[in-house]
């Protein structure tokens, strides 16, 4: 075999190697059914395999910004008694540094999080087929993690938002049935700096799409044309997105 021949073979091995490792991806980031500490947890892992690992490509394919970290599976809460799982998955957001995010109060953050990539992946989780008649699915669970503003990007610090929520309540909320405080005060939330547990946060941690505090204004507009009417109103419009407003136009 000559040397053309042997470095051709040789590549085609690696790209079809590096192939099957990119695929390995998904099914990488479910939590392994031996790594689950009791025969509940255990045997849920087993029994929905296909749909976590269904979960886990969807993320790997189609939202680039999100890693799951730490497992897609089912987890209790931590020093909690007895055995209650919760679906449960772990994401690290990428995103880009934000002087305006940076500039938000530590709960404001928190909120824009969780409006931002929480309740996303609650949804997703309450809609795997056979969580909501399974009474072995106590509830769910979603921890977020993103860098710290202003941590040092070499070694960056991560801030998390894990919260735990039983079936109930979470699926009362997704439903508009429960509103976010309610939600949350139903909740276990809790706050990490680093390896630092600041604690539960407080109850303006989840708002359903806005974060604590802000409002949200609609301009509404019947013109056809355009002129000093309706720069004020996008030049207003720009002000107020300014000052933290929600801004809707109709039109």
């Amino acid at each position: 075999m000559s040397r053309r021949s042997v470095a051709t073979a040789l590549a085609v091995v690696l790209v079809a190697g590096a192939v099957a490792l990119a695929y390995a991806g998904p099914a990488a980031d479910v939590m392994p059914v031996d790594k689950h500490t009791s025969a509940k947890g255990r045997a849920l892992a087993v029994k929905y395999q296909p749909q976590l690992l269904q979960f886990s490509e969807y993320v790997y394919h189609c939202l680039p910004y999100l890693e799951i970290k730490n497992g897609l599976g089912f987890k209790k809460v931590p020093k909690e008694q007895g055995d209650n799982r919760y679906a449960a998955v772990w994401i690290r957001a990428e995103q880009a540094s934000d002087p305006t995010f940076a500039a938000l109060p530590v709960d404001r953050q928190v909120s824009a999080m969780f409006s931002r990539y929480a309740i996303p992946m609650l949804r997703r989780l309450a809609a795997v087929p056979g969580f909501a008649s399974d009474p072995d699915v106590h509830g769910f669970s979603v921890a977020v993690e993103w860098v710290k503003p202003g941590s040092d990007p070499n070694v960056p610090t991560m801030e998390i938002l894990a919260m735990f929520a039983d079936q109930a309540s979470t699926r009362a909320f997704l439903g508009r049935k429960l509103s976010a405080r309610e939600y949350v005060e139903k909740m276990r939330l809790t706050f990490f700096d680093g390896d630092k547990e600041v604690g539960r946060r407080s109850r303006h941690q989840a708002r359903s799409g806005t974060a604590p505090g802000r409002f949200t204004v609609v301009h509404t507009e019947s013109s056809k044309g355009w002129g000093g009417q309706e720069n004020r109103v996008l030049h207003e419009s720009i002000g107020l997105k300014k000052l933290g407003a929600r801004v809707l136009i109709l039109c």
